[in-house]
């Protein structure tokens, strides 16, 4: 792939010239050179090993060029300019299959298209996500070529891996294009494939106005500073969605969004759920030209997707926000029902309840947000006879989204709660409190590809059932780092009392 900002057009070819374009000056047999494109075509009749190819870019100007010189004169010229480039091609073996997403890694979405064009600005991070998958080999690296500075961030589950590359140009890279590219590599055995390659071209323009974006856990608020961006027209600026257009007061450009509307787009990663948008700038609709400078702003909001959620004896707690500098929030809701219909919460004044031991406790788990197109998942709960969910005596109610209380029952549900009940229960010993602490995770619903789609992973070493004098126990074997295990004693009391966000056990 070449490419040209100033739209000329540009071809290979081989070199010829044994002093000043190449040394060998070879061409070698099985592979095709389209010199219009600038592309190198490989048709598999030759053998395995490395070649060196010796080709020379031409720069064929669409108008004439002036060259002035330091004497003070100048002339027209319309020549080609030219650079040289030199590579090594390496031939390996046949491949069983060259369909891609087997042995060959096949590139997903995200992943941008070969020669898509990206605009960032100086001091602004530029981010995009490389998806690739494969089915019988072994996905095992990504590799890339780019501007000093790129960072680059590999995920692997399973047959698919992601890479997350990212750069923040400089003042010095203001004005400039780069053309980042990248494959993804698997292995089986000795053998090594490769993706097809892709290369995107990053165009780095000046530093960007100010603006700050406030993330609610409903909404986006963008405000942009009129003063730092020269020739803003607020009255020509609209969000991805056009019908979506933007207030302004005396200083700043704002626009407010909910994160289902305006054109916003959800994106995530392996911790967070990521929604974008962007404001810019339009003319008249039916002009040929413009005089306004175009604007494109782009602005996101990262949410964790993760969160934990309590529920213990004491004062009813307000629900739990999971925040984070930098990010926005989503509300969790932990509370207690009165009967499998989950029509009535459990008031908080009426507390203390007495439940018999054995009587079903109905809870739910309720993410509170505006967002349509994400599912709630329940990755873990243990109950603790104290307020710390990492104390050593726990018993498992959920491991890794599988359900591991046998009394434990899920009711019908929607994607932003979950429904269930078990029975009453108490700790051996002297422990007159149960407290239960479950780990919840947000994910977009469409995606197969999350941790919420993959739903229950059983444990490499499943839990054991054991009788100990009359009492069932529920332990690990030995190997693992967790305690053996919690009996629950059949001659245990007889009620439980529990207050909102929280279990209690009485005589």
């Amino acid at each position: 792939m070449a490419y040209d900002p100033d739209g000329d057009q540009v071809k290979c070819r081989y070199g010829l010239n044994s002093y000043t374009e190449c040394s060998a000056c070879q061409q070698h047999s099985g592979f095709y050179l389209d010199q219009d494109n600038c592309s190198l075509h490989y048709f598999g009749y030759s053998s395995s090993g490395a070649r060196v190819f010796e080709l020379v870019l031409e720069d064929f100007p669409r108008q004439h060029i002036w060259l002035h010189y330091s004497t003070g004169t100048s002339r027209s010229a319309r020549s080609p300019r030219s650079i040289p480039l030199q590579f090594i091609v390496r031939v390996d073996g046949a491949v069983p299959s060259c369909t891609e997403g087997l042995y060959l890694p096949k590139l997903l979405y995200p992943t941008p298209y070969n020669g898509q064009i990206f605009n960032t600005s100086v001091d602004q991070e530029w981010e995009i996500t490389v998806k690739a998958q494969a089915t019988v080999s072994h996905l095992s690296d990504f590799l890339i070529s780019g501007p000093l500075n790129i960072t680059e961030r590999e995920t692997f589950h399973g047959s698919v891996a992601e890479l997350t590359i990212s750069w923040t140009p400089t003042e010095t890279d203001n004005g400039n294009h780069f053309a980042i590219c990248f494959i993804a590599e698997s292995k089986l055995g000795y053998n090594v494939y490769h993706s097809e390659m892709r290369c995107v071209i990053l165009s780095v323009g000046p530093k960007t106005g100010e603006a700050n974006v406030i993330c609610s856990e409903t909404t986006m608020t963008v405000e942009v500073q009129k003063s730092s961006i020269i020739g803003l027209h607020e009255d020509h600026l609209r969000l991805n969605d056009p019908s979506c257009t933007l207030a302004s007061n005396g200083t700043h450009v704002i626009g407010t969004m909910s994160l289902n509307s305006c054109g916003t787009v959800l994106e995530e990663d392996d911790d967070n759920l990521i929604f974008k948008n962007e404001i810019t700038s339009f003319d008249e609709p039916y002009a040929v030209i413009t005089r306004r400078h175009e604007v494109e702003i782009m602005f996101s909001c990262m949410y964790p997707k993760t969160g934990t959620v309590s529920l213990e004896f004491k004062a009813h707690k307000i629900p739990y926000v999971f925040t984070e500098k930098g990010f926005g929030r989503f509300t969790y809701h932990f509370e207690f029902f009165h009967s499998d219909l989950f029509y009535h919460m459990v008031d908080p004044s009426t507390y203390p309840v007495e439940v018999p031991l054995k009587e079903m406790l109905y809870m739910e788990i309720r993410a509170t947000s505006s967002i349509t197109n994400t599912v709630l998942f329940v990755e873990s709960c243990r109950a603790t006879p104290i307020d710390d969910p990492n104390y050593y005596l726990f018993y498992s109610i959920i491991e890794n989204g599988c359900i591991v209380d046998g009394t434990l029952v899920e009711y019908p549900r929607n994607n932003s709660d979950y429904k269930f009940g078990m029975e009453a229960f108490k700790f051996i010993g002297n422990y007159d409190e149960v407290f239960i602490s479950c780990s919840v995770i947000l994910c977009t619903a469409s995606d197969p590809d999350t941790r919420c789609a993959q739903g229950c992973i059983m444990p490499l070493l499943p839990l054991q059932s054991t009788t100990i004098e009359g009492d069932q126990c529920l332990s690990r074997p030995p190997a693992t780092t967790f305690p053996r295990g919690l009996c629950v004693s059949k001659e245990a009391l007889t009620y439980m009392k529990f207050q909102n966000n929280g279990l209690k056990a009485s005589a």
